[in-house]
């Protein structure tokens, strides 16, 4: 998680406020500004529409209006797969995969943000980090989302999944 806010901050005094799913929001600069306790609603993903950006979300920013902006852009979709530089990245609230005929799971090598869930299955050897282009969607027969909260979670077949 530090990683991905590119700061060192001691954060192990956080405990969230019951058992249930929260996410945690720190607001920082220099030193921590504050932190939030917010419930997690998931959202219910099915479909995916492909939109091209140069966003730069290499660090969690507490600013997403490109994000949103992107996620405006879904038309009848749930939400977006963003393609940067001719390369598939992630969704606007996760990490994605793609399943290939010999039955591996690969994940783009350039993530616009490197999530926790998606480095824990790298190092466990569960997911391959690849450059896949638009044009390699057709190469792979399965499509799945993840992030800390979700976890992995497959959505099924590409051609169920992703809208051009």
């Amino acid at each position: 998680m530090l990683d991905s806010v590119g700061k060192r901050f001691d954060l192990s005094f956080l405990t969230p406020p019951t058992n249930e799913n929260y996410r945690c929001k720190v607001v920082y600069e220099n030193d921590i500004l504050s932190i939030e306790f917010l419930p997690y609603v998931k959202r219910e993903i099915k479909t995916l529409r492909i939109v091209e950006s140069d966003i730069d979300y290499s660090r969690k920013f507490v600013d997403r209006k490109e994000l949103d902006r992107l996620f405006g852009l879904r038309a009848e979709a749930d939400d977006v797969l963003i393609v940067k530089n001719s390369l598939l990245t992630d969704t606007t609230i996760a990490n994605v995969a793609f399943l290939d005929k010999n039955g591996i799971w690969n994940t783009p090598k350039k993530a616009l943000l490197k999530g926790t869930m998606r480095q824990k299955l790298i190092n466990k050897g569960f997911l391959k980090e690849l450059d896949i282009s638009i044009e390699d969607i057709k190469k792979f027969e399965e499509v799945a989302i993840m992030n800390a909260l979700r976890g992995f979670e497959p959505l099924g077949r590409i051609e169920n999944v992703i809208k051009f």
